[in-house]
């Protein structure tokens, strides 16, 4: 029978799991909005920050009241009294940073994307594996509570089979210097990964066939890029990604038995509305977020997951494995380069 309800989110308490002692590796702007996040709406600590400036490691330390900063990221690796690191980054460095941290024992969560190519994901995989250490990509969006619904959906059968997703996000980020790297830089990997993630969350197999177009910035980057993905099930999904213009930003899941629109944006705590499969359908059911955990403060939810998992003896995130972050850095990488667009140390053959 089809629901007519949405499920409660299953929200940790974030009081009810192990309070890390963290380190930040790269004092930029995200870690300054994940810090604030984490102080603000969880038990975790932020013990000491390590930068390869000095200065900047200080005050950044200053800023939040963290004991220790450090003016290297081989100093901050090697403080006995960090168990999990915050690797914030650039994404070009991420591989070599998350490394170097599994090497020196430490606990990470590392920015998205983990890494741009799949092959380096995998090579953090096997480290993180043989080292017995929890590795997990900070793709924030999986941990927030509108997340937990569609995975309670989708466990229970509800949508019937999945046929069709959809997801975009674009904001003019023209003029950010970092986009336009092509060590890394680009739509497909810095705001695409967003849509991606989302659609794998509930298509999570490799597509049998990729589609894509795009345009290049005279960096070389891709600027915009949309993908058309099948799926051995029958599924398909189309995505959107833009860093010249500001899209709407939506969210949409459709079974067989019914569909789901994640309101916008879709990747910050929103809401969730119910459809049953009609010509001009109704609205069945909405959850509205009032946690009360607005806008990107809810990167925190992903520091209370990361105890939990870790409390759990996990050495991966069950809701967004490493394998499923190679997954998706692969389709990504085809996509873009079916266009022109390829990173440093890509082959071309």
């Amino acid at each position: 029978m089809t629901t007519s309800k949405l499920p409660a989110p299953r929200i940790i308490d974030p009081h009810s799991v192990t309070s890390l002692r963290w380190g930040v590796m790269g004092p930029g702007g995200i870690a300054q909005i994940w810090v604030e996040g984490v102080l603000a709406h969880t038990g975790q600590r932020v013990d000491a920050v390590g930068s390869t400036n000095a200065d900047r490691a200080r005050a950044f330390a200053d800023q939040f009241g963290i004991a220790r900063s450090y003016g290297s990221y081989d100093d901050l690796l090697a403080d006995p009294n960090i168990d999990a690191i915050y690797v914030s980054t650039r994404q070009q460095a991420h591989r070599d940073n998350v490394l170097a941290a599994i090497a020196a024992g430490k606990h990470v969560l590392v920015e998205k994307p983990i890494a741009t190519r799949p092959d380096h994901v995998l090579e953090i995989e096997r480290a993180a594996h043989a080292a017995g250490v929890l590795v997990m990509e900070a793709m924030w969006t999986t941990y927030l509570p509108q997340s937990d619904i569609i995975r309670q959906l989708v466990a229970d059968g509800e949508f019937g089979d999945i046929r069709y997703v959809q997801a975009d996000f674009g904001q003019d980020l023209r003029e950010i210097e970092r986009l336009h790297d092509i060590d890394g830089g680009g739509a497909a990997h810095d705001l695409g990964i967003y849509p991606m993630a989302f659609v794998s969350s509930v298509l999570p197999d490799a597509p049998t066939s990729i589609e894509a177009a795009g345009e290049l910035a005279a960096s070389g980057v891709d600027i915009e890029i949309a993908m058309r993905l099948a799926y051995a099930n029958g599924g398909r999904a189309y995505t959107s990604t833009s860093i010249r213009a500001f899209t709407e930003t939506t969210a949409w899941i459709d079974g067989t038995n019914i569909s789901v629109k994640i309101g916008a944006p879709f990747f910050i705590p929103s809401s969730v509305r119910l459809y049953h499969r009609d010509f001009n359908p109704t609205v069945q059911d909405e959850w509205i977020d009032t946690t009360g955990v607005v806008a990107h403060a809810g990167l925190s939810y992903q520091a209370t997951a990361f105890a939990s998992f870790l409390d759990q003896g996990l050495t991966e995130s069950p809701w967004r494995s490493l394998a499923q972050s190679a997954r998706d850095a692969a389709t990504l990488q085809t996509a873009r380069q079916q266009f022109g667009v390829y990173l440093l140390g890509e082959s071309r053959d």
